[in-house]
């Protein structure tokens, strides 16, 4: 993990010297993860749109969250047909992007296809009940049970499960491991997306079914593994 104390370098830096330091730390990822905790600083907002360039610039899987969608939003063409990227808007975050694209808000799985249609074939997972997954052309909905507490957090489990799987992508496509090559690049951001819904509903179920009503991120954190190992052995 790579962090820094961005409060105290605005204050101090300018948006290349900021810049520069993100470009260094981008060239070491596998992928990216983009949104959780981040706020609607203008001067951060400014930062990611460069970082976000970059990345795509290197060719970097992202995962987009959170307050990165507002960003989006307001510039679709930041990622208009960049297809490693993901994002992971729940409705009302999902109402503004296609408020943005000019599109009918809705919550259908032709509402959520022609949103990602609309940005050029980038993935979108619309998250809720049952969370539906698009990349303008294919579609996968994921089904599975998850636990009756929605708690602050769990969107960032998901964003980082997706940007894991994106990650084992990169290296599956690089053959660090042996395999059949039967995936191709262009469907690893589909496969991971709903490998990450999967993953992060199964953990809130499991750890509902541990804490109840007491459930809190962090719990579901440590059943992370117990999921795993149910959903994909």
């Amino acid at each position: 993990m790579y962090s820094w104390d961005f409060a105290r370098t605005k204050n101090t830096a300018s948006l290349d010297e900021i810049e520069t330091k993100v470009n260094g730390v981008l060239q070491k990822l596998h992928a990216l993860s983009i949104g959780s905790g981040l706020g609607n600083d203008a001067y951060m907002s400014q930062s990611v749109a460069r970082a976000i360039r970059h990345a795509k610039k290197l060719g970097l899987p992202m995962v987009l969250d959170a307050d990165s969608l507002a960003i989006v939003s307001s510039e679709p063409d930041l990622i208009h047909g960049y297809k490693q990227a993901v994002l992971t808007p729940n409705a009302v975050e999902f109402s503004r992007m296609c408020k943005s694209l000019g599109l009918d808000i809705g919550d259908s799985v032709e509402a959520v296809r022609a949103a990602a249609r609309a940005l050029g074939g980038v993935t979108i997972i619309k998250k809720g009940s049952k969370d539906i997954i698009s990349d303008g052309n294919k579609v996968f909905v994921c089904e599975e049970e998850s636990g009756l507490r929605r708690c602050g957090g769990q969107g960032d489990i998901l964003s980082g499960a997706i940007a894991t799987f994106m990650a084992w992508g990169q290296l599956y496509l690089q053959n660090v491991w042996d395999h059949h090559g039967l995936n191709t690049a262009e469907e690893i951001p589909m496969l991971a997306a709903f490998a990450g819904s999967m993953l992060t509903k199964a953990a809130s179920n499991i750890t509902y079914k541990a804490c109840g009503r007491s459930t809190q991120t962090s719990d579901i954190l440590k059943h992370l593994p117990k999921a795993f190992d149910a959903m994909f052995s």
